[in-house]
C-alpha cells in the first residue's frame, strides 16, 4: 500500500509532465517501449507543451515519505483544428493519466481521476480520453462510466458524461 498526497499541477511541474506523459503511452507486455524522441512528435507533445494555458487542470500524486512525484492526471482542451487523440468536442477536455509502473494497480489512478472528475463536472458536460483496446486500463475507464464514442483501428475514444 502506497501512502501518497495529491496536489494541483503547477507550471513548476512542467519537466515532470514531460516525463510522465511518456509513461502514458501504452506498451503491451513484451513489447519494446518507443524511443524517448516520441515526446517531440506533435501528437504527443501537445498534451504537455505550454502547460498552464486556459482550461488546463491537473492533479499530481506524490509519495508521502519521499515527496517523489509518482503520477498525474490532467485535463486539456483541444480544438477541431488541432485535436487530441481522444477529441470529442472543443468544450470537452481530454483526460490524460499516467503512473510510474511500480505504482499502477494500487488505486492511485482511480483516486486521481475521481478527484479530477469532481473538478471537471462543475465546468464541462463530459471528459474524454483515448485508449488502446489492449490496455488493461480500459476496464477501469469503463467501470468509472466511460462510454465508447468511436473506434479507429485499435484506438478507442470514450467519454464520461456528467449528469
Amino acid at each position: 500500500m502506497h501512502e501518497y498526497t495529491v496536489r494541483p499541477i503547477t507550471s513548476e511541474d512542467q519537466d515532470f509532465l514531460w516525463e510522465i506523459v511518456y509513461h502514458a503511452i501504452h506498451v503491451p507486455p513484451g513489447a519494446e517501449p518507443p524511443p524517448r524522441s516520441i515526446l517531440n512528435e506533435p501528437g504527443v507533445s501537445k498534451y504537455v507543451r505550454e502547460w498552464g494555458r486556459p482550461g488546463d487542470f491537473g492533479l499530481l500524486a506524490e509519495e508521502q515519505k519521499t515527496s517523489q512525484r509518482i503520477g498525474a492526471a490532467w485535463l486539456r482542451l483541444f480544438t477541431l483544428d488541432d485535436p487530441g487523440y481522444g477529441f470529442v468536442d472543443e468544450n470537452i477536455p481530454e483526460l490524460s493519466i499516467a503512473l510510474f509502473p511500480g505504482f499502477r494497480g494500487s488505486g492511485i489512478g482511480t483516486a486521481l481521476m475521481t478527484r479530477i472528475f469532481e473538478h471537471a463536472k462543475s465546468l464541462y458536460p463530459a471528459v474524454s480520453l483515448s485508449v488502446v483496446a489492449s490496455n488493461p486500463a480500459l476496464r477501469l475507464y469503463e467501470r468509472l462510466g466511460f462510454q465508447r464514442v468511436s473506434v479507429t483501428g485499435n484506438s478507442i475514444t470514450a467519454q464520461l458524461r456528467f449528469a
